[in-house]
């Protein structure tokens, strides 16, 4: 799914953006106009149609136009009638565009009244009937439609983005601000009044706060051109908020009186591969602020304007031929110190990295540290980024004979039992039983090598994890089948 989701992005995500960007200020006249034309058109090529709730609510839909017939008491009404996914089995819905006002009129679907724009045509369907070209990604210019950048925020949250000019746009108290000229907030279409999970608006200068969390995970996320900024953390609480600037660099900062474990993370496009910082188990205390920048697309300056910390960094290299990692976990960053952290892109692997150590940033290197990977071999490599749930996969190939192989994830260090039972709940074997610590693994079973061996028949596989140091409700059980052929 994460690989379809990458491609469409890649491959019409520039073209939707614009659309948005050119259909939102329409009038009702021209969607009308532009209707009329995919109707008469010898050759169909259907566009579905776009309505958002008036402000300031929050709320978008998209339905599938088929028809366009006057009102039968209003002459100068023009009704739309739609295909509704929310209510497909209803073939009289419509929406109704007054040409004499230039208005639309919503009265059957959702009830959202009447609106002066933000009702226009999506691309052609056709973009969406191509075979997909799974060709290697080059990224550039998909997250920006002219001058516009792309924000998203968490959407169990109300968050307020200030520009350098003082013009302002987010969602806070279930109403819509904005007083950009141009810049839109990203509302998901989906029929139903929703948060809004992101904005497009021009690129500048920008304080934002994130506050009132209903989740406890919350994201914080810049796309521009060639490079990609994203904030998160698991621990978020109602009383709670974080504040960011977005500029030459960005940076997160608190005035909650907690300690919040955070993680950063850069990527920077080069070419057609991707460079990716990973500054993950780190913290954020009470008037503490952490800023992240990049120079000459292949080193991250890390700043500590708080106090002494930790971090685990993680980096990666991805591009058509393949990838690298590298970790180094708890380096220390002391109190308003920074780090810039520059890798050899070149041999990931093999080759330490250099970190040069400003203290009282003042742009002077005082010291510098070399790490060497502590990921090398294989495996390892393939375990090096923590799952965020545990996770029993289903045993491959499935029916076997003799040998399978069962995975499973930890997303923190657990006592980890993974037993084989036959079908009568009697113990075959005992695949795992230790302590181990987050990641990703693989085991072999061999039917032969269980006592006597086994016959062909269907067997069942049985997970228990949990935290060591937690109590019993921190605990994963998941049972799965399997069926061996002999």
């Amino acid at each position: 799914r994460e690989a379809v989701n990458e491609y469409y992005i890649h491959q019409f995500g520039q073209a939707a953006l614009t659309n948005d960007v050119t259909g939102l200020p329409k009038s009702p006249r021209q969607t009308l106009a532009e209707l009329r034309e995919m109707f008469k058109s010898d050759t169909i090529d259907i566009r579905t149609l776009t309505f958002f709730r008036p402000p300031p609510r929050s709320g978008a839909h998209t339905v599938a136009p088929y028809k366009v017939q006057r009102d039968p008491v209003i002459q100068t009404n023009l009704r739309v009638y739609v295909y509704d996914s929310n209510n497909p089995l209803n073939d009289n819905i419509y929406l109704t565009i007054d040409s004499l006002n230039n208005k639309w009129i919503d009265t059957q679907i959702f009830n959202w009244g009447i609106g002066s724009n933000k009702f226009y045509l999506e691309i052609p369907i056709s973009n969406y009937l191509n075979n997909p070209v799974l060709s290697p990604i080059e990224k550039g210019n998909q997250h920006k439609a002219g001058n516009l950048i792309e924000f998203y925020n968490s959407s169990f949250a109300y968050t307020l983005f200030i520009s350098s000019s003082g013009d302002t746009i987010g969602f806070v108290d279930s109403i819509i601000v904005n007083t950009f000229s141009d810049g839109f907030p990203i509302i998901p279409k989906t029929g139903f009044p929703n948060a809004l999970i992101g904005y497009y608006i021009p690129e500048d200068n920008y304080l934002v706060s994130m506050s009132d969390f209903t989740d406890s995970s919350t994201h914080f996320s810049v796309f521009t051109d060639l490079l990609v900024y994203n904030y998160s953390r698991k621990d978020a609480a109602e009383n709670q908020s974080d504040r960011f600037y977005y500029g030459e660099s960005f940076s997160v900062s608190s005035d909650d009186a907690v300690i919040k474990n955070i993680e950063l993370t850069t990527i920077v496009e080069v070419d057609s591969s991707e460079r990716v910082f990973y500054l993950k188990n780190t913290t954020l205390q009470q008037n503490d602020s952490l800023d992240i920048s990049i120079q000459e697309s292949d080193k991250l300056t890390f700043k500590n304007y708080g106090t002494s910390k930790n971090y685990d960094l993680r980096l990666k290299t991805a591009n058509s031929s393949g990838g690298a990692f590298f970790l180094y976990e708890k380096i220390n960053l002391a109190a308003n110190t920074s780090h810039q952290i520059a890798p050899m892109w070149e041999d990931l692997v093999n080759t330490p990295v250099k970190v040069y150590i400003d203290i009282g940033i003042d742009g002077v290197i005082d010291d510098s540290l070399i790490i060497k990977n502590q990921i090398t071999d294989v495996e390892d490599q393939g375990n090096l980024f923590i799952p965020d749930k545990y996770k029993l996969e289903q045993n491959y190939p499935n029916p076997f004979n003799p040998v399978t192989k069962i995975r499973y994830s930890l997303p923190q260090q657990s006592n980890v039992s993974l037993i084989v039972y036959n079908i009568l709940g009697q113990e075959v074997i005992t695949l795992v039983n230790e302590q181990q610590p987050a990641g990703n693994y693989e085991v072999s079973f061999d039917a032969t090598s269980a006592a006597g061996g086994l016959s062909s028949g269907i067997y069942l596989y049985k997970i228990q994890a949990g935290d060591p140091s937690a109590g019993s409700g921190q605990s994963f059980t998941d049972v799965k089948k399997m069926v061996l052929l002999r």
